[in-house]
C-alpha cells in the first residue's frame, strides 16, 4: 500500500516511562532516544525539470515546497535560511515536480522532532487485546526521561527482533505528528 500516513488517527497505543515509583507500573519502554537534529531542514526546496546544460533558473518545468514551521522560525529569528535546488530529468510536468519537491522536504526534516523507543514484546497491551506495533499508526508518547508528555507521533517503522538469550522485543521510530507530509 503506498499512501500519505493519516497522522490524526486515534492513538493505537501509548509508551509510557514515569521515574515517580507511584506512576511507573505502566511504563513500557525498555530504551529511548529523541532527535531534534535541524541541520538538514530546508526551509525551501525548488525541483527543476530541464535538460542538461540549460539554466535552472528559466527551466520551463519548476515547482517549490515550503516548511512552515522553518518559514516561522527564519520570520522571527533570521535563522534556517536554507534553499534546497534540486536539478531533475525525471520531472516532466509540474504536478511531478511539486511531488518531488515535497519528498524532498518531507526527507531532510525526519530528525527535526523524532524518537527511537524499544518496547518489550511484538504488540501493546491495551488493557483488553494485544495491538501489533503497526507503521502508518499513531502513539500517544509520555517520557519523563524526554521532558513529559510530547503528544501524538506517527509510528512509522518497526523492527522486531527475538534473541536466544532475551526476549522478543521491537524497536519504533517515530516521528512527530504532521511532520510527513506527501
Amino acid at each position: 500500500v503506498v499512501g500519505k500516513p493519516d497522522d490524526e488517527q486515534p492513538p493505537i497505543a501509548r509508551l509510557l516511562c514515569k521515574r515517580d515509583p507511584a506512576a511507573a507500573q505502566g511504563n513500557n519502554v525498555l530504551d529511548v532516544s529523541a532527535s531534534r537534529d535541524w541541520s538538514e531542514v530546508a526551509r525551501e526546496v525548488r525541483v527543476f525539470g530541464a535538460s542538461a546544460g540549460k539554466d535552472l533558473l528559466k527551466a520551463s518545468v519548476s515547482a517549490s515546497a515550503t516548511d512552515d514551521e522553518v518559514n516561522e522560525v527564519f520570520r522571527r529569528r533570521g535563522h534556517f535560511n536554507r534553499t534546497v535546488l534540486i536539478p531533475s530529468q525525471q520531472a516532466k510536468s509540474k504536478g511531478e515536480a511539486e511531488l518531488q519537491a515535497q519528498r524532498e522536504l518531507t526527507s531532510r526534516r525526519k530528525r527535526q522532532d523524532a524518537i527511537e523507543a524499544t518496547v518489550d514484546g511484538w504488540s501493546y497491551w491495551s488493557g483488553s487485546y494485544q495491538v501489533p506495533w503497526t507503521p502508518d499508526t499513531t502513539v500517544d508518547v509520555d517520557l519523563d526521561v524526554l521532558g513529559g508528555v510530547r503528544g501524538r507521533y506517527l509510528l512509522h517503522r518497526t523492527v522486531f527482533s527475538l534473541s536466544a538469550t532475551g526476549s522478543a522485543t521491537t524497536r519504533l521510530s517515530l516521528l512527530r505528528a504532521g511532520l510527513w507530509i506527501l
